[in-house]
């Protein structure tokens, strides 16, 4: 009898990796609820989930059977770690394979069009022609980016892609991590709080993680220029939302564009991420996407290949009987 696999979000799955899958698993497509998830993973070996499902401790007390998390993301915070492990379960993502994730920039792609969308108004300005109007005058705050500065927080793979770009646009760059870094010529590395004092635009690209958790705080935008722009397409949990919404509506930030929030993998939305989606539905300067960065149809089918044939290679050392 084949092990399980349980495939919670299969739209667009690609086919030939999901024939090739059948040949050693048991494959079911789908899991839309959470009530679904839970009934499904009762009896599944294997789990392979994006990022609709929250693998909290309820769902593992649902799935007395799983042996393997499948994740073709870098970021795991939608997964429980610690009751991962305390199960002895194993999580296989793209964390760390670097070689591959070089290819997919889409979530880098995203982060310049929300920066380019939101110091020009560019949704805001569609909507307007939309409703007959023309007058671009409503529109002529917008932000020359050539000659500003360029805050990178976190100099990984995205970070450098997106310092590629702001080098492109004739930005100045300026960089922050916690480690030294080699960088190019027209980049600079610098503490936080040079960055945060010195930047036009600050972007963030550090993980998820215990250390990073509100990073971006009041502390930060103290620190910061008035004027400045957040751009964020890392993880809710690095900014105090908190702390965001204040500088918005202090004005000591002129904006801020969001593809993710901290409450996104919770039913119901905190005070501060309710609050920022309302500045969203009633003012440009606030941005937010529901955490598209890396869904595109072509850079999701390149990601589930890759992990897909990383499970089929680790599935024997999982279960030597297979």
């Amino acid at each position: 009898m084949k092990p399980k696999l349980l495939i919670t979000e299969p739209l667009n799955f690609p086919k030939d990796v999901l024939e090739t899958l059948r040949g050693v698993f048991e494959v079911h497509m789908g899991a839309a609820t959470r009530s679904d998830l839970l009934h499904e993973s009762r009896d599944a070996d294997v789990i392979l989930v994006r990022l609709g499902h929250r693998l909290d401790t309820e769902f593992f007390g649902h799935a007395p059977r799983l042996r393997a998390i499948v994740s073709a993301t870098t970021g795991l915070n939608h997964i429980d770690i610690s009751a991962a492990a305390q199960r002895g379960i194993e999580i296989i993502s793209l964390k760390g394979e670097t070689e591959f994730l070089r290819r997919i920039t889409v979530t880098a792609e995203l982060t310049w069009g929300l920066l380019l969308a939101l110091v020009r108004s560019i949704p805001a300005a569609c909507a307007h022609t939309a409703h007959g109007r023309w007058n671009r005058d409503e529109f002529r705050d917008g932000l020359q980016l050539a000659g500003r500065t360029l805050g990178i927080l976190g100099y990984g793979r995205l970070g450098t892609i997106v310092a590629n770009y702001g080098h492109a646009f004739g930005m100045r760059v300026l960089v922050a991590d916690i480690r030294p870094m080699e960088l190019p010529p027209w980049a600079e590395q610098v503490s936080h709080d040079a960055l945060y004092a010195e930047s036009d635009v600050i972007t963030v690209h550090v993980p998820s993680a215990p250390e990073t958790h509100h990073l971006v705080g009041r502390s930060a935008f103290a620190r910061m220029q008035r004027g400045a722009v957040l751009i964020n397409t890392a993880r809710g949990d690095v900014i105090d939302e908190r702390a965001l919404v204040e500088a918005l509506e202090t004005g000591k930030i002129a904006g801020a564009a969001l593809d993710v929030l901290e409450d996104e993998y919770d039913a119901a939305a905190t005070a501060s991420s309710l609050k920022l989606r309302q500045l969203a539905a009633c003012s440009r300067r606030v941005l937010i996407t529901p955490h598209i960065g890396g869904a595109s149809n072509d850079a999701m089918a390149r990601a589930e290949t890759f992990i897909s044939e990383k499970l089929l290679r680790q599935w024997l050392s999982l279960s030597p009987q297979n």
